[in-house]
Formats: structure tokens, C-alpha cells, sequence
């Protein structure tokens, strides 16, 4: 060695060779960890910034989807990593194998899926942002486990004598990681295994209803979506986090302008503005005409949270022009200030409430005002730019704001005069008071 290093001290060009294929070397080993490119990705890691101001709507409870909470374990059981590994996620696993077991029971033919599975596995990869740290073997396998569990998962979501759905905080926060950006899988995979059921006649429904089925609490899914799968400018969804996105916007992008804040629900109201509702609408499908402010209904529930954040973080990561459910959120962040614009918008039916979600109106206030911390906003394109400036020009004409003046009189007279009997009862005495005093003083002047 020391021989070698004296060769090349005393030949430059030796030197120069060693230094060339070392870094040579060396750029192709960076090369080789490279994540895929950008333009395929579509299953994100979640930015820091989002994850930190509420982790656990990013975090799965109980079982790991695809390979990107998985690989924590399976880098403890190489490594033993306990800083990483979460034995509750390990925990699930067995419940998944039952469903495969089930699955397996009723003899279908999936060997070609599995050649479909391990052909394609490059394809899928590209799915995920971040290299997968898996064998081939072992990211076929995983695929295939999750697309059955999820098959299984969504044939048994009615059933309540199942070892899952019998338990209700289970189904629950099973539900919840169902729609984690970071626990997700190509959907394409379990679409062809439920697709080549359906062929061999094990199946009726269509793998649509399945996904409505399972899915209808979150946001307001459509009932259109039984029938049909929801799609973006003729693109299917790649996974449910998308699906639940297709769901919620237009089918083809819209005009829109620059961001523009609305006054809040609260204000609209006083400057003589209507609120109005309607079900079974996109959820961005919000119209202002002829003074109405037509808002489709949203149920809020305990995993209302968990899924506004997760499609913003989508958003935030897929390339796309338009965000659509994040220019909701800034919209309706826009008329909820206080918790009574809350019950404002919970008495014109646009803001419903159920048992085991938020049922505070200080709690939705507080969501919708923090749903978009730490999120980067495009100031040139906003969805509601049109919807919020004829919003501002209606509540701020002349008469308008005489309106606004005087509603809030009213509500004064109402708060501290008709709050009671025995208020109303003494302005009725003062002002009689003040009539007979009038009287008295009229008298006397004509007397005179």
C-alpha cells in the first residue's frame, strides 16, 4: 500500500486515474440511491413542516399500508431499531394474514396478478417519492397482502360479526389510516384482483360501490360515486387519498383569479346576506347568486381532521394548478372567525354534527382557523376568487351597510332590552315615563 501511494506520487497520471474512478464511483453509488423521478410520483412523505403541527393525522394507529410504515419494522428486524419500530403496527399484521387466509379459502386464480405484481414492479415503485428500501420478493409480497387486505377489508365493512368491524374503535381508527397519504398502495392492484373475482362470479358488487361504501363519512362523497368511479380531466385514481380527491372536485379544472378574503359568515349575514345548502354536491361547489350564498353541506366527524390535512398535504406535493380542497379550507377558514359564525352556518344546515366528532362550535372554529398552518399559498390562483369578491362588493355597497348598522342595533335592543320580562317590562316603563314627562312639560308651557 505504502508502495502504491509512493507510484503515485511520483506519477501524476496514476494519480490522476485512481481520483477519476473513485469519483467516478462515487457519483454512481449516489446515483443508484436516487428516489424515482418526481413526475411519477403520487403516494408522498408528508413535508415537515405539515407533520409537525398535528403528527398523529399523518401517523397510522393500527395497520401499516404499503411499504413506507412497514419499512420501520422491517429496518428493526434487520437493525433492531427500537427508536423506529411500533409493535401495535406489528400487531395488525396477523388480522391482515386472516383476511388473506379467507381470501385464499374461496380458490381464486391470482397467479396472473402476481405475474402482473412482480413484471411491473418497477412501475409501482415509481408510485412511492422516497426509494423502498425492499427485495423484489419482498415488495411483491407486501402489494399483494395489502391490495386482499384491502379487498376483504372493504367486502367485510358491513359485516358485524367480523373479527374487525365487531369492535368499533377499531373500525374507526382503521378507517382513519385508510387515508393517510403515506399508508397507501397503487389502486390499480387491488382493482385487478377484485376485477378477475368478479370474472370467476365470486362477486357481485362493483369494487366502486365497495370504495362509496366505505368511504361515504369522509368529507361529502358524492352518491354518484356508487355508481361511477370518480375521475380529474379523464385520469382514474392511483390510490384512495386521490380517489377521495376526485370525489370533491370538478371533473375538469375552472376559471378562477387572484386570492381575495371574504368577511366572515357572521358579517355576510348582518350586510343582508343568505345562506343556503344543498346535498349531494361537490364539496367545492359553492354559488353566490341573487344574494344567496349557496354552500353544500359538510358533516364533521371525528375524522374530519385527519382528512382535510391529508389532501392538503397531496395537494401541496402532487403538481397541479389548481388546489382545490385547500382554496375550500382558506374559504371557509374566511367565514369562520369565532364560534358564532359556527352556529351561524350550523343553522343553515351547511355544518352538521355528529356523536363522536367535534360538537363544539369553538372546536370547529378552531380547526378550520388552523387547517392550513404551514401550508404555501399561490396568492395568483385561488379557486373562490370570484365567488369572495362579489361577496365583498354585495355586503359593502350603501345600502348593505346601512343593513349591517342596523342589524347590529337590533341585536343590542334584543341583548339588552328583550334579553327578558323584567327588561322589556322597564323599557316599556321609561318610555312611558318619558311620554307622560313630554306631556307634563307641554302642558305646562300652553298653560302659560
Amino acid at each position: 500500500m505504502e508502495e502504491r501511494d509512493r507510484e503515485e506520487k511520483q506519477d501524476p497520471t496514476a494519480r490522476l486515474w485512481s481520483v477519476r474512478e473513485e469519483l467516478t464511483y462515487s457519483i454512481r453509488e449516489k446515483l443508484t440511491k436516487l428516489p424515482p423521478s418526481h413526475s411519477t410520483n403520487c403516494i408522498y412523505t408528508v413535508p415537515e413542516r405539515l407533520r409537525r403541527v398535528n403528527p398523529d393525522v399523518f401517523t397510522p394507529r393500527l395497520v401499516s399500508i404499503g411499504p413506507l410504515h412497514r419499512g420501520k419494522q422491517h429496518l428493526q428486524a434487520k437493525e433492531e431499531s427500537k427508536s423506529t419500530y411500533k409493535p401495535h403496527l406489528q400487531a395488525m399484521e396477523e388480522y391482515k394474514l386472516r383476511y388473506v387466509k379467507n381470501f385464499f379459502d374461496r380458490k381464486p386464480d391470482i397467479l396472473p396478478i402476481i405475474d402482473t405484481i412482480v413484471r411491473d414492479e418497477a412501475t409501482l415503485r415509481r408510485y412511492y417519492q422516497d426509494k423502498i428500501d425492499f427485495t423484489s420478493q419482498e415488495f411483491s409480497e407486501l402489494i399483494l397482502i395489502d391490495s386482499i387486505f384491502i379487498i376483504e377489508l372493504l367486502l367485510k365493512s358491513d359485516m358485524v360479526n367480523d373479527d374487525i368491524f365487531y369492535k368499533n374503535w377499531m373500525s374507526r381508527d382503521l378507517l382513519q389510516d385508510m387515508i393517510l397519504i403515506e399508508n397507501q398502495i397503487p389502486l390499480s392492484v387491488p382493482l385487478a384482483i377484485y376485477t378477475r373475482l368478479k370474472l370467476l362470479g365470486n362477486e357481485k358488487k362493483q369494487f366502486n360501490d365497495l370504495l362509496y361504501n366505505y368511504l361515504r363519512h369522509l368529507g361529502n362523497v358524492p352518491h354518484y360515486c356508487k355508481q361511477v368511479l370518480p375521475t380529474f380531466e379523464s385520469k382514474e385514481p392511483r390510490h384512495l387519498v386521490e380517489w377521495l380527491w376526485m370525489a370533491h372536485v370538478p371533473q375538469m379544472k375552472n376559471a378562477s383569479g387572484k386570492f381575495k378574503k371574504a368577511r366572515s359568515a357572521t358579517e355576510l349575514l348582518e350586510a343582508g346576506v343568505k345562506f343556503g345548502t344543498k346535498k349531494g354536491s361537490r364539496l367545492v361547489e359553492i354559488e353566490f347568486k341573487d344574494g344567496t350564498l349557496t354552500i353544500p353541506h359538510l358533516e364533521i366527524n371525528e375524522w374530519t381532521e385527519t382528512f382535510f390535512r391529508n389532501i392538503i398535504a397531496f395537494e401541496q406535493c402532487e403538481r397541479m394548478s389548481l388546489r382545490y380542497i385547500s382554496d375550500y379550507v382558506i374559504f371557509m377558514d374566511h367565514l369562520i372567525d369565532t364560534a358564532n359564525d359556527v352556529q351561524v352556518l350550523k343553522d343553515h344546515g351547511i355544518i352538521g354534527m355528529i356523536e363522536n366528532g367535534v360538537n363544539d362550535n369553538e372546536e370547529v372554529a378552531t380547526l378550520f382557523n388552523n387547517l392550513f398552518k404551514e401550508t404555501v399559498v399561490d396568492g395568483t390562483v385561488f379557486y373562490f376568487a370570484n365567488i369572495s369578491y362579489d361577496l365583498n362588493k354585495y355586503s359593502r355597497d350603501c345600502w348593505h351597510q346601512w343593513k349591517t348598522t342596523w342589524f347590529k342595533w337590533k341585536v343590542m335592543l334584543k341583548n339588552n332590552y328583550f334579553s327578558s320580562p323584567w327588561s322589556f317590562i322597564s323599557l316599556v316603563a321609561a318610555v312611558v315615563l318619558l311620554v307622560l314627562t313630554v306631556i307634563q312639560t307641554a302642558c305646562s308651557i300652553i298653560s302659560i
